[in-house]
């Protein structure tokens, strides 16, 4: 992505920014319609009587309490959400502050936005990787963007500088095509294998209706949750407009 000189000025040192939009309206009307989304598929799988979201931070607590487990309830529900919510309010306005802040019209890599969840002291994130190892998104930015639980004990980790390491410097546990397991679960995303540098991780503060802009060659993820709250979060690619 050819990118403007204001986004280089600013993401170019650290590889990320976070954009204050301040959306909290949007937001909450965001996470009411996702948890809406998941007490469908929850109430299919276990009943009119079953105890539903009322959020989804906490999430970890009904899922413990459900039929199907929570790598399966996520296998069924898969993390691509619906296009209804690509055209929802809050990430229309989220890719209107993206073009402003970057000066330059962009469009949603593959129409697509995805969800993830990391249960309260669990560890269900990918370990950190980069995302440009997958050769369709080298040349994307990435978006952090927290619906519920990210704080400093909880939120997706990054490397500050990372984005500046050549691929000589990090190298990845395998190719494309190719699955790691962990705790039992395969992820398509590598591991790193062997960095060069000190991998020292930062977890943005990111506070609601707000989100974090990212260089897919930033070393992220392994964002391992201790906070007493599922962490919930969409991440989109965006690109320039075709």
């Amino acid at each position: 992505m050819e990118l403007s000189k204001k986004e280089l000025n600013i993401l170019n040192e650290y590889g990320y920014a976070i954009i204050n939009s301040n959306l909290k309206v949007e937001h909450r009307q965001f996470e009411k319609l996702l948890v809406q989304y998941f007490n469908t598929v929850l109430k299919e799988e276990n009943g009119d009587q079953f105890e539903l979201l009322d959020s989804m931070s906490n999430y970890h607590k009904v899922i413990q309490n459900s039929k199907i487990g929570h790598h399966d309830f996520i296998q069924k529900i898969s993390r691509k959400l619906p296009d209804s919510f690509r055209h929802h309010m809050f990430v229309e306005k989220i890719i209107s502050s993206c073009e402003e802040y970057l000066q330059c019209n962009l469009s949603i890599t593959d129409n697509i936005v995805w969800f993830r969840l990391c249960r309260s002291m669990s560890d269900d994130s990918n370990d950190l990787h980069r995302d440009h190892w997958f050769p369709n998104y080298s040349d994307v930015l990435n978006l952090y963007v927290p619906i519920s639980g990210s704080f400093a004990d909880s939120a997706m980790k990054i490397v500050p500088k990372s984005h500046l390491w050549t691929d000589d410097e990090v190298v990845p546990t395998h190719g494309k095509g190719e699955k790691r397991i962990k705790n039992g679960i395969a992820y398509s995303a590598p591991g790193i294998l062997y960095s060069k540098h000190e991998i020292i991780t930062h977890r943005p503060d990111v506070m609601t209706g707000d989100f974090m802009i990212f260089n897919p060659r930033c070393v992220h993820g392994g964002g391992d949750n201790f906070s007493e709250y599922t962490r919930t979060s969409l991440e989109i690619r965006i690109e320039l407009k075709k």
